[in-house]
C-alpha cells in the first residue's frame, strides 16, 4: 500500500495490485541492507586493504555482490522514473493538490495573490 502511494505521488504509476515489478525491484534492491550491511559480514570490513584487490582474487566475493547492488539500486531509481516521465507533470499537479489541501493558510495566500495578479 505504501509502495504503490509513494510511486503513484512520485512518479504518477499505476501500481499492480498484486506482484508490481516497481514494488518487487524496490524489495529486492533493498533487501542487501538489511542482511549483508551487518558489519563483519565481510572480511573486507575486517581488513579494508582487501577494497583494492581484483574481483577474481579470493575473499574478493564482496566486489561481486556490490556491483549486483549497485544495478539492483539504479534500477529501482531509473526504471520507474523512465515509466513515469509523461506523468510527472500529473504527479506535480497531485503534490501541488495534496499540500494545499494539507495547508489551507497557503492556498488562501495563493488564491489572494492570483486573485491580485490576474483581477
Amino acid at each position: 500500500m505504501a509502495g504503490a502511494t509513494i510511486m503513484t505521488i512520485t512518479y504518477g504509476i499505476t501500481v499492480q495490485p498484486k506482484d508490481d515489478p516497481h514494488i518487487v525491484r524496490a524489495a529486492r534492491s533493498i533487501r542487501p541492507l538489511f542482511v549483508e550491511s551487518i558489519p563483519g559480514t565481510f572480511l573486507v570490513d575486517s581488513f579494508p586493504i582487501l577494497k583494492y584487490v581484483p574481483e577474481w582474487m579470493p575473499f574478493a566475493g564482496f566486489k561481486v555482490k556490490a556491483r549486483l547492488w549497485r544495478k539492483l539500486a539504479l534500477d529501482m531509481i531509473n526504471l520507474p522514473y523512465d515509466a513515469g516521465k509523461q506523468n510527472i507533470t500529473v504527479s506535480a499537479i497531485a503534490s501541488c493538490i495534496l499540500g494545499f489541501l494539507a495547508n489551507p493558510a497557503a492556498l488562501r495566500k495563493a488564491q489572494e495573490e492570483i486573485d491580485r495578479v490576474v483581477g
